[in-house]
Formats: structure tokens, sequence, C-alpha cells
């Protein structure tokens, strides 16, 4: 199995496109304050330059709650940066709502910027980070028939094995931490405690990233 390296760090809703903006401003801020916290000598620029391309990418568009596909990047990348997580996987936590045409289009403007490698790097993250998040979850009443730890195992070492690397099990953790709704329903917050309580803060534990761990935990009780 995969060991996580270099995980351990310290640890609304938009009402018109204008707000959203705004909204989106703060969040690049606090995000590039914690990059540059943890990589003083790190390409600030690169990131910017992903973030206002992913800006064009997304739009307005939102998901029901009213949260923008834009603002949640965001805040799964600076959960990244939390994290101690460097450029390669911040850009591809900002670019991992975009669909296979928009992701092409963008990574062909970082061309100048980044190397092939990078590039391929992080489009596999995105393609990896998108079949985790469609594997089914046990929820719910079947949860509860689950005899022992040996399912919630098998699901746990799938996860691992679909991620490949430790930049994209951050990408996957941030994600999940970010995963809920705005104004959620009593149904989707109960989906979401289970699936972190269950999967993902144990997985976090079983890896030793004890603040991932942590945070996970919060989230579910949150």
């Amino acid at each position: 199995l995969v060991v996580i390296r270099h995980l351990l760090g310290e640890p609304e809703q938009a009402s018109s496109p204008v707000d959203t903006h705004k909204e989106a401003a703060v969040l690049l801020e606090e995000l590039m304050s914690i990059y540059k916290a943890n990589y003083p000598q790190g390409r600030e620029r690169l990131i910017r330059t992903v973030y206002e391309a992913t800006a064009g990418v997304y739009g307005n568009k939102a998901f029901a709650s009213g949260q923008t596909y834009l603002e949640h990047t965001l805040e799964v990348a600076i959960d990244v940066a939390r994290w101690q997580g460097g450029e390669e996987v911040i850009t591809a936590a900002l670019l991992h709502k975009s669909n296979k045409r928009q992701l092409s289009q963008v990574l062909k403007q970082l061309k100048p910027v980044t190397k092939e490698q990078t590039r391929r790097k992080i489009a596999g993250m995105i393609e990896r980070i998108s079949r985790v998040n469609q594997m089914p979850y046990v929820d719910g009443q079947r949860i509860n028939a689950i005899k022992g730890g040996r399912t919630l195992q098998n699901y746990m070492n799938m996860i691992v094995q679909m991620a490949v690397d430790a930049d994209t099990l951050l990408l996957v953790f941030a994600e999940k931490l970010q995963s809920m709704p705005r104004a959620a329903t009593p149904h989707e917050k109960t989906y979401h405690y289970q699936e972190l309580m269950h999967i993902y803060a144990p997985l976090a534990k079983r890896l030793n990233a004890i603040n991932i761990n942590k945070d996970l935990i919060n989230e579910a009780f949150r």
C-alpha cells in the first residue's frame, strides 16, 4: 500500500455573480498565503494563472446549494495547501471539477510554464479522483449489516489502489472534507457523516496522516 508523504501540516453562500467573485478573491488570497508560508520559493504565479484559467472555465456554474464550482475548488485547494501539498496537487485541486475538454484547454494554456510530465501528472490525478468519487458507498441501513471490518477494509484498500500515489490521496481527502452541500438535508448530513467516519477518517489514521484524520472527524461532527 502507498504510504502518504508530507501530509503532517498544522492544522457564505454567493447570492450573485458579484458576490461570487468577491468570495473567490478572498479564498484565493487565503490559498496563496498558506502556499507561500509552506513554500517561500514556490511558483505563486503558476497557481494564480491556473486560478484565472479555471475562473474562465467554470464561470458562475454552481451546485444546487448555490456554492459555485470556483469556490468549491478553491476550498479544496486550501485544504491541500494546509496539509502541505505542492503546486501540482494544488493545481489539480483547482481543476478537478473541469470536464475533459475544459481540462485539455487549461493544460494547453499551461504549456509555456510547465513541463509535459507535470501536465500529465495533473491530468492523471484528476482522472483518478473522478474514479474514486464514482465508487458506491455502502451507507445507511447496509452499513449496519456489515459483520466485522473486512468489507470496510477492502473498500479502503480499493481507494488507495485507485489513487495510486500520495498526492492523489491528499486530493481525495481534501475533496471529501469539502463534499457536504451547503444547506444540506438531514439525509445528506447523515450520509456525509457515515462516509467520513466509516471510510475516510479511519483511512487517514491508518496512513498515519493524523492531522487529516482530525480534520475529517471534526467535519463529520460539524
